[in-house]
């Protein structure tokens, strides 16, 4: 099963290096997740200093401290499509038994940047299944395909765009976090695990249903 991880390093090299890109002869505008807040923030430089980053929101402004296990440096997104379908279906919540509404992503699991849509490529969903999880359990496919909390850079994209409604929800291990993006329940705000979302989009591609979706900007 595919989880997203974060590898928290005991020791950080004394040596500051700055954490800028630079991309069409300009800085582009950096991101990272404060892990206490579970806010997505933009900077315009961070650096490594001993134990801690330094962030600096605005040119010429002064820096800001954090201890380098509460923030995580976002990846460029600039290579991703802005324009991504969020599909939207209500299913029933496991903890309060009402029904609520899900909002997610569905891509192909070879290639991420590529929406799947109605009528859904079986057979290219087939070439990528998981073969011995649908011989554990014949009435999935268990299709080639990703959900909410299946991708790194898609979570972040969904998480900002829904504050309200996907939150980042956090797996400390000894020595790494494992994070992904979890729907909340619209009644009791409880978290909608992956496997029952990943259920529900397996079985509609199995009976070739549509799924209602939207178009969002996400770098508007």
């Amino acid at each position: 099963m595919y989880r997203n991880s974060v590898h928290l390093q005991e020791h950080t090299s004394a040596i500051q290096i700055e954490l800028l890109c630079i991309f069409g002869g300009r800085q582009n505008i950096m991101r990272f997740l404060d892990k206490k807040t579970n806010e997505i923030k933009e900077a315009y430089s961070i650096r490594k200093n001993g134990n801690n980053v330094l962030v600096k929101f605005q040119k010429g402004e002064k820096e800001y401290s954090y201890n380098q296990y509460r923030i995580q440096i976002l990846k460029d997104t600039a290579s991703f499509h802005s324009c991504r379908k969020v599909y939207k279906f209500n299913k029933r919540c496991g903890n309060c038994g009402k029904t609520t509404s899900i909002y997610t992503y569905i891509v192909f699991s070879d290639d991420p940047k590529e929406d799947v849509t109605f009528p859904w490529d079986k057979k290219r969903l087939r070439r990528n299944q998981n073969t011995f999880a649908h011989l554990c359990n014949p009435s999935l496919e268990f299709y080639g395909f990703r959900i909410i909390g299946q991708d790194e850079d898609l979570d972040e994209q969904f998480a900002k765009a829904f504050p309200q409604k996907i939150k980042i929800r956090y797996y400390p291990t000894r020595k790494m976090v494992y994070f992904e993006a979890q729907n909340l329940c619209d009644h009791c705000r409880a978290f909608q695990d992956k496997f029952s979302i990943y259920k529900c989009v397996d079985i509609m591609i199995q009976q070739k249903k549509k799924i209602d979706w939207i178009e969002i900007n996400f770098d508007s």
